[in-house]
């Protein structure tokens, strides 16, 4: 959401960013008088804000009856269409992926580097015991780099592995192999099932599913690069109708 907001702010449309927690923070914001929220939370109901909300990624029971706000998907889910040209695709990776960045690639770093994206997530017990046992191997946890120092390795791994995330999304999109992993999460396994039966990306379990993964050809399923500009675009469209 930050760079969604930076973005506006470019455009010089006037807005403000909250980032809440948990449901009760995001509530004490529902009767805000602002003429429309971009809501960015899974199983909120946008029918309790007072403003016309553009709901991303929602799956709130009320999805289904609620005419007032808008549904936007930008994430590949089992219950929604191809979104793929939705995806939140950082702006600045279309400059990492393009012929610029080998000229100016750090070559202290090895283009053989395997990035493995934890998060805040504990690794399966297999996939620590690659990485302990792969040199080529290298674990990023959450704010350990800044966004552009993480973005410029991974545009420049070798392969990427990560639970279902948009790490994942922005390795499609660099066209590199890539492999997910579950953090024991009942909805990140099965947006990962997905993910591996719609586009390919294996989901592993063991080393020789990762192994074999990280030597296999990128995803052919590529997210397109417009999708900020198609929400803005909806925004703009949603404002001027609110």
């Amino acid at each position: 959401m930050q760079t969604l907001h930076s973005l506006l702010l470019g455009r010089g449309m006037s807005c403000g960013l909250s980032l809440c927690e948990n449901e009760s923070e995001i509530r004490r914001l529902t009767k805000d008088p602002a003429g429309l929220v971009v809501l960015d939370a899974r199983d909120f109901s946008p029918e309790e804000f007072s403003a016309k909300v553009i709901a991303l990624d929602n799956r709130s029971p009320s999805r289904a009856q609620d005419k007032r706000s808008v549904y936007h998907d930008t994430i590949p889910h089992p219950d929604a269409a191809d979104v793929l040209g939705n995806c939140l695709i950082d702006p600045a990776i279309a400059v990492l992926a393009g012929a610029s960045a080998s000229s100016q690639a750090d070559p202290s770093i090895r283009n053989d580097e395997i990035v493995i994206y934890a998060g805040r997530q504990a690794l399966p017990a297999f996939l620590s015991q690659f990485a302990a046992s792969h040199p080529g191997a290298c674990i990023f946890r959450e704010l350990e780099l800044s966004r552009a120092a993480f973005l410029d390795r991974l545009a420049r791994a070798a392969a990427v592995v990560s639970y279902f995330g948009m790490t994942i999304l922005e390795a499609m999109y660099l066209r590199k192999p890539a492999a997910l992993f579950s953090i024991n999460s009942e909805i990140h396994d099965k947006l990962s099932l997905h993910l591996q039966e719609q586009c390919a990306v294996p989901f592993v379990r063991s080393i020789p599913e990762l192994e074999n993964a990280l030597i296999g050809p990128p995803s052919q399923c590529v997210p397109g690069k417009d999708g900020y500009n198609r929400l803005i675009a909806l925004i703009e469209k949603t404002a001027e109708a609110a």
